[in-house]
Order: structure tokens, then C-alpha cells, then sequence
């Protein structure tokens, strides 16, 4: 499963929020995040799985939380915090990744 429980909660009560306009955005911009996160971990999803990275977009701006061999490959590279920004532009979503240290 790509998504957490709480992440399709999230994704599912998007409606009303004019910026994501609609679940499927949601899911986008969780997926994106994910896959950046990843790639900032320096392993892609090797090694590690897509829940292990788990995206709360009810925030003003995304927050992640790791999890697993996730949690342990930030400890290793001494990422200490994430900042995500995204940018929605008619049918395209871009999203910018930082970890921090």
C-alpha cells in the first residue's frame, strides 16, 4: 500500500480546500512528497517502504514524519527536519523538498 490509513483520511476530506481542489490532488501531492523524500534520503525505496514516509498535508505546509529504515536512514544522515513546499499551476503540481540538518 502506498498511502497510510491517515493519509487517505486526509486525502479523502480535501474537497473543501480550495488550493487542492479535489482527492486526487491530494493523492499527487502526497505521492510527490514521498518520492522526494525518498530521493533526499540518498536510497530512493530501496530498502525501505512507501508508509515508512507518511505525508499530514492538513497543515499549512505538508509535515513528515518517518517511520522504520526510513526514521533510521535520516538518523544516519543527520536530517533533523523536512521542509516541503509544493506549487499548483493549472494541471501541474511541483513540489521542493529540503532536509535539513
Amino acid at each position: 500500500m502506498v498511502f497510510t490509513l491517515q493519509e487517505q483520511k486526509y486525502c479523502q476530506s480535501v474537497s473543501d480546500r480550495v488550493a487542492l481542489s479535489s482527492p486526487n490532488c491530494a493523492y499527487t501531492l502526497c505521492f510527490a512528497i514521498k518520492e522526494a523524500v525518498s530521493k533526499a534520503l540518498g536510497i530512493g525505496f530501496v530498502g525501505i517502504g512507501w508508509n515508512e514516509i507518511e505525508v499530514d498535508i492538513t497543515q499549512d505546509r505538508p509535515v513528515v514524519c518517518l517511520h522504520g529504515r526510513a526514521k533510521i536512514q535520516a538518523q544516519k544522515l543527520g536530517i533533523q527536519q523536512w521542509f516541503v513546499d509544493w506549487w499548483k499551476w493549472q494541471d501541474c503540481l511541483v513540489v521542493n523538498v529540503l532536509a535539513l540538518s
